[in-house]
């Protein structure tokens, strides 16, 4: 009686193991399959991006937006416009807020909202400086300007 349970519940065991190594024979020729890996014809990709570009917001695209000047002119810009609130100054409130806006086609701003808050008055402080922000240069998918999703940490310290 006890082989019997024993063979049972080591066939019931090999059965499984037996199904698995199957199961993942049959997957191994897909690992490496990727969504750039199945062809897609130029006009579908054109007929793709323009059925959604009017409303549609991005967060990775070929080429990624700029502020005029580049990085280094955007930093430029915050430290020159941003004013440290004088209320948080007082009370020796610090934090990294973290703001998410759009870069439209023509290189607007909207949608400027802080994702990550540290105190109110510095979260308005962020917002207005980026809502503020001169034109970038846009965004675009194969050659064309597209609506880009942007997050930029803005660090308020003292001292």
């Amino acid at each position: 009686m006890l082989f019997l349970l024993n063979f049972k519940k080591h066939f019931m065991k090999n059965i499984v193991y037996i199904f698995s190594i199957i199961f993942i024979g049959f997957l191994y020729p897909f690992q490496n399959l990727s969504a750039q890996d199945i062809p897609i014809e130029e006009n579908q990709k054109e007929s793709i991006l323009s059925d959604k570009q009017d409303t549609s917001v991005v967060r990775f695209v070929e080429k990624m937006p700029e502020f005029p000047g580049g990085n280094n002119e955007f930093y430029k810009y915050l430290q020159k416009e941003l004013k440290y609130p004088e209320e948080c100054r007082k009370r020796g409130i610090t934090g990294k807020v973290i703001v998410e806006f759009v870069i439209e086609k023509d290189g607007s701003i909207s949608n400027v909202r802080t994702i990550v808050p540290v105190y109110p008055a510095l979260d308005a402080e962020a917002e207005r400086v980026i809502r503020n922000s001169p034109k970038w240069k846009p965004g675009s998918q194969l050659g064309k300007p597209v609506r880009v999703f942007y997050q930029i940490p803005i660090k308020f310290s003292l001292g």
